[in-house]
Parts: C-alpha cells; structure tokens; sequence
C-alpha cells in the first residue's frame, strides 16, 4: 500500500545505510530490560 503511492508520486526511498557498529537490542538486569 504505502510502495504504490510512493510509486505512483515518482518518489524513490534510498536503500538504507549499513549499521556503523554492533547493537543490542535488549538487556536484562534481573528483572528489568532495557530496549534499544
């Protein structure tokens, strides 16, 4: 849905950059998580 009108307005999303480093998403700390 959101590719055709992008299409259809001629507009052209470049291709995203490589991640720069090494991510975590989450960290748990006994019962706590931390979310990146």
């Amino acid at each position: 849905m959101i590719e055709e009108k992008l299409d259809q307005l001629g507009i052209v999303l470049p291709t995203p950059p490589k991640p720069a480093g090494s991510y975590i998403p989450v960290v748990t700390t006994g019962n706590l998580a931390f979310v990146s």
